[in-house]
């Protein structure tokens, strides 16, 4: 049976049959380079093409107020790394993080490095593109050795006695 308790002349109903405390439990969960990136690309796709020329060197450093990055181009993507370190466009690239990571601005923090071709060699970095070109050429690879090694391919090749010089998988 409900019953109405009056504190500083409000009142407020209790059933003491049904209620239970309420828990709330925060749970915070990382966004990452990647969310980011695809994020961009709906809102700014030239924005997101030259952040993909480089990528993220290290961790991304986040917890719910934080947010450090560092974003990596390589000697070859210099016009790309100079044009993102333009001061507008820093101030630009901060708000897309604060807004996408839900971060403070003044709890942003940005560095850019441009890499030399021994140091990226070394530490095995890539860009988001070469990530991207590297996936695609695989892809390709896989395509023409299960096209050259099908069945029906090796036993032309004997019928024909001659071998695939050159397979060239076109994208559709």
């Amino acid at each position: 049976m409900p019953q109405a308790h009056t504190l500083f002349g409000w009142k407020k109903k209790t059933n003491l049959k049904t209620s239970k405390p309420e828990v709330k439990i925060e749970v915070f969960v990382p966004k990452t380079w990647d969310e980011f990136l695809q994020d961009l690309n709906t809102k700014s796709p030239a924005f997101a093409s030259n952040l993909e020329q480089g990528n993220i060197v290290g961790e991304i450093i986040q917890d719910k107020s934080i947010l450090e990055l560092k974003v990596g181009f390589g000697s070859e993507a210099k016009i790309f790394h100079d044009y993102v370190t333009e001061k507008e466009n820093i101030l630009k690239l901060k708000g897309f993080l604060c807004t996408f990571f839900d971060k403070d601005e003044k709890k942003v923090k940005l560095d850019f490095d441009l890499l030399k071709d021994e140091d990226k060699k070394e530490d095995g970095f890539l860009s988001k593109v070469e990530i991207k070109d590297k996936i695609e050429e695989e892809a390709r690879d896989k395509i023409r050795d299960e096209f050259k090694n099908h069945p029906m391919m090796v036993k032309a090749q004997e019928i024909f006695g001659s071998k695939i010089d050159k397979i060239k998988v076109v994208k559709k």
